[in-house]
């Protein structure tokens, strides 16, 4: 069971617009898979920009989801910004002492607990993560230096 990597089959990245909360990542579950996304889950990350250089260490991210039946997104976690992601690199973002974290939103946090304790939160076939972006810089989609590893979301494939 594979963790969430930036390399994913299936997920598209995009340019975000300035100033404006924007998604950079859409992944899509496909046809017989299914993403388990747990309420906490450690996260590595490099983002790179069409200056060439990371994103600021002010700049704000935040996972989104959305099923087929839902018109918008909803935060699927906590906001979070760049400041670890930029100030480690990646060897050093491995090391358990020091890899960022990042939560469940509180409305998801208290029906997962009303669900009855459950581990997380399950994504199938067709449901989206998305992953937005504040920030002054636009993302360059194109660098292969770009990195996004969600160590504890488990992707499974029945393939």
């Amino acid at each position: 069971m594979p963790s969430f990597y930036l390399n994913l089959t299936g997920i598209e990245l995009k340019q975000n617009v300035p100033n404006v909360e924007t998604p950079i990542l859409v992944y899509t579950v496909p046809a017989g898979g299914t993403v388990l996304f747990p309420r906490m889950t450690r996260i590595l990350m490099k983002l790179y920009c069409t200056d060439g250089n990371e994103f600021d260490k002010g700049d704000v991210f935040q996972f989104y989801y959305k099923t087929p039946a839902m018109k918008n997104e909803k935060p699927l976690t906590e906001h979070f910004t760049y400041h670890m992601f930029q100030v480690l690199d990646l060897k050093d973002q491995t090391d358990t002492a020091k890899t960022q974290t990042i939560t469940l939103d509180n409305e998801l946090m208290e029906k997962v607990a009303f669900m009855g304790g459950e581990q997380g939160v399950r994504f199938t076939k067709d449901r989206q993560i998305i992953l937005k972006v504040k920030s002054s810089k636009v993302f360059d989609p194109n660098n292969p230096e770009n990195y996004l590893e969600l160590k504890d979301v488990e992707v499974i494939s029945s393939e």
